[in-house]
């Protein structure tokens, strides 16, 4: 079904209300390729009796997020031919459903597994796919250069929003996460997420080993070195990457330039704040992490 608004194109699909203001993404490519991007992650996801609720694409220039069943994507098209644009849409288009199926079936997680997911199913691909490298090798070319930052310094998700800025942590999530799911499957993923309580100012526990340990049987800390030996010995250099990162300097600790609240994880834009503008928790509450 099609309708036009002045400059947006409205149409909806079998899963998807959508506004398009991009017209260099025409609406048949759009409706053929969102609609199979999103049946390929409910089958990889093992996503049962999927909900008859569509969900909202907008398709506009301000900026890319999930949030309350409204997926936005921002496609820069600068210098970008019309397939590079339709590809990069592809991806965060991919990325941002991931993060909403994820909510809806399968709930919370830390920042790792929260973002790892979608970085590993989307972004992951768009690198193989056009860029000719993976996150696993990036992980691979930092690890032998004694430059992979250690999950510790991640596993509350306050402080992997802290340390985003640097390229290193959404790829070590990803091919963490990516490793996850290759060795022990989509099940044992979904099984964590059921395991796994986030923490609030009531009960500040971060109980991520205990619900690894139900879902693996081992926790982050014996997963992590399984994903060390796997990127060791089963992942092959990349000279591409090599070539790239060789010269580079990286933080061995990555300081946290960003703070964000403890338990909803939105940003502060107020750095001296401790209670937070959104949740109104108190951030001085410390985290114990089981």
């Amino acid at each position: 079904m099609l309708f036009i608004n002045e400059e947006i194109m409205k149409f909806i699909t079998k899963y998807f209300i959508v506004d398009n203001s991009m017209p260099e993404l025409e609406d048949n490519q759009i409706i053929n390729l969102i609609d199979k991007i999103f049946e390929n992650l409910i089958y990889y996801l093992n996503i049962k009796d999927v909900k008859s609720e569509k969900i909202n694409l907008i398709i506009q220039k301000e900026e890319s997020q999930y949030y309350k069943n409204k997926i936005y994507v921002l496609i820069r098209k600068e210098n970008k031919q019309n397939a590079e644009i339709l590809n990069e849409f592809e991806k965060i288009f991919k990325h941002e459903l991931v993060h909403c199926l994820i909510e809806k079936y399968y709930g919370e997680a830390p920042a790792i597994f929260w973002e790892g997911i979608p970085v590993f199913l989307a972004d992951n691909e768009y690198l193989k796919k056009f860029k000719n490298f993976s996150y696993h090798e990036i992980c691979k070319f930092l690890i032998n250069t004694d430059n992979l930052v250690k999950l510790k310094y991640i596993q509350e998700s306050h402080k992997y929003y802290g340390r985003r800025y640097d390229f290193r942590i959404d790829a070590i999530s990803a091919s963490f996460i990516g490793f996850l799911i290759e060795k022990y499957n989509i099940e044992k993923l979904k099984n964590f997420f059921n395991y796994y309580h986030k923490p609030i100012p009531e009960n500040p526990i971060n109980n991520v080993n205990e619900a690894l340990i139900k879902a693996y049987g081992k926790n982050l800390n014996s997963l992590e070195n399984e994903w060390h030996n796997y990127l060791l010995h089963q992942i092959n250099e990349n000279l591409k990457i090599t070539e790239m990162f060789h010269s580079r300097k990286f933080y061995k600790i990555i300081p946290i330039k960003n703070k964000h609240c403890k338990f909803c994880n939105l940003p502060f834009e107020d750095k001296k704040i401790d209670f937070c503008p959104d949740c109104k928790a108190d951030n001085k509450i410390k985290i114990k992490v089981l």
